[in-house]
């Protein structure tokens, strides 16, 4: 016994050695696979925090005179005031007096990205529209992958760096829709409050582009901001399926905002800044309702000027099979210079819509439609259950937002 308690001791103190040089290995392999990724992310960081402060240090010289730089300071830093954005370059657009900027809207869908950018490009006057890329976050192989771009093509590339969690209203609620809402929002205060832009283009990574998409922005634009019943242009029809469309030149004024490859102006921007905050999520809902809207129409096309191919994202695939996918993309060239867009100024507009409601042959079967080729017909309902009928029959999407449905 006395042996036996004799090498006990030795013998624990040897199994707690071994173990512990076990778990040190282990440790220091796990801490060397990883150390590049994470020396990485530090010099990534350390790099945007320098940029902040040279930033705020700038801003903080303009204002010398000031009675208290502490306040130039709480102002700088406040979350609701203009993002932080590094000196980037904007080569390519200065000999043109009021260039369209294009921003893509981004995250970490490169497949995605590509497939947008290529079709943006394959139609694309370099001149008019200089192309903005707006990264949410600063993710490396996104990152990396648009400076792929930059090598052949004069990209801008932005990054939204300061995500706010905010107060959720109810549990159900995704975050992801909020991060969407503030990206936005640090895409817009660029190209307006930094950039000096007047006007712009949004799509998302996971739109295609028709051949006449520049076409039809540049033109409609001079409606947009020659019309203050005007708030924005869309290049998406809600109901724009393959038997539902016919007529690649028609436009029209609606009281929803379909958003997929859309355009506004400075003039509107200055309206939201101060509304949008972070407690603002689901945007494009946030934009429909009657406070921001105020009774002003955007103008759609009849064929759809852009297509989605977004079957995952932070929608998780809503509507996508059913109603997105089928919508078609108008493939025929048009030259918006060369048309008359008069018509849809509200006086002019509004006479046209009345005398085609007026002349509308009135119709109760869709069967009936089969009827009448070329004519305009009219099937009234009685409440939105009766509304939500039709769509169904129509195979159109049913839902309706702030009150308006899709498209009206």
């Amino acid at each position: 016994m006395a042996l036996g308690k004799l090498f006990q001791r030795p013998i624990m103190i040897t199994i707690l050695v071994v173990v512990s040089f076990f778990f040190f290995v282990n440790f220091m392999l796990y801490d060397r696979t990883n150390c590049h990724d994470r020396l990485t992310d530090a010099k990534r960081e350390q790099e945007t925090l320098f940029k902040h402060i040279q930033y705020l240090e700038n801003k903080i010289k303009k204002y010398e005179n000031a009675n208290d730089v502490s306040e130039v300071k709480d102002t700088l830093l406040d979350p609701h005031a203009t993002p932080f954005f590094p000196e980037y370059e904007t080569k390519g657009s200065k000999n043109i007096e009021h260039p369209i900027p294009i921003v893509v809207i981004t995250h970490n869908r490169t497949n995605y990205l590509q497939r947008t950018l290529e079709s943006i490009y394959s139609h694309i006057d370099r001149d008019k529209f200089p192309v903005i890329i707006s990264q949410d976050g600063t993710i490396e192989h996104t990152a990396n992958f648009i400076k792929g771009w930059q090598e052949k093509e004069n990209i801008i590339h932005i990054q939204n760096v300061g995500r706010t969690n905010p107060k959720w209203k109810t549990r159900s609620e995704r975050a992801a829709y909020y991060y969407i809402a503030q990206h936005f929002r640090f895409a817009l205060s660029y190209v307006f409050d930094y950039a000096k832009y007047n006007s712009v283009i949004f799509i998302e990574d996971d739109l295609e582009i028709s051949p006449d998409f520049f076409s039809y922005f540049e033109n409609l634009q001079i409606v947009l901001n020659n019309d203050p019943t005007v708030f924005c242009v869309s290049a998406w029809n809600d109901h724009g399926l393959k038997d539902r469309v016919k007529n690649p030149k028609a436009l029209y004024r609606s009281d929803f905002f379909p958003g997929l490859g859309w355009m506004m102006n400075r003039d509107l921007w200055n309206e939201l800044k101060e509304q949008w905050t972070i407690e603002v999520g689901y945007w494009d809902d946030w934009l429909r309702e009657p406070e921001r809207r105020k009774g002003r129409a955007c103008i759609r096309p009849e064929i759809s000027r852009t297509k989605t191919f977004g079957s995952i994202g932070s929608s998780s695939g809503q509507y996508f099979n059913s109603y997105l996918k089928p919508i078609v993309l108008n493939e025929k060239y048009i030259d918006w210079d060369k048309e008359d867009l008069s018509y849809l100024q509200k006086q002019n507009y509004d006479k046209i819509f009345m005398d085609l409601v007026d002349s509308a042959i009135v119709i109760s079967n869709i069967k009936d439609i089969e009827k009448y080729e070329d004519k305009t017909l009219i099937m009234r309902y009685k409440n939105d259950k009766q509304r939500r009928e039709l769509c169904k029959k129509f195979k159109i999407i049913q839902d309706e937002k702030a009150g308006i449905p899709r498209a009206s």
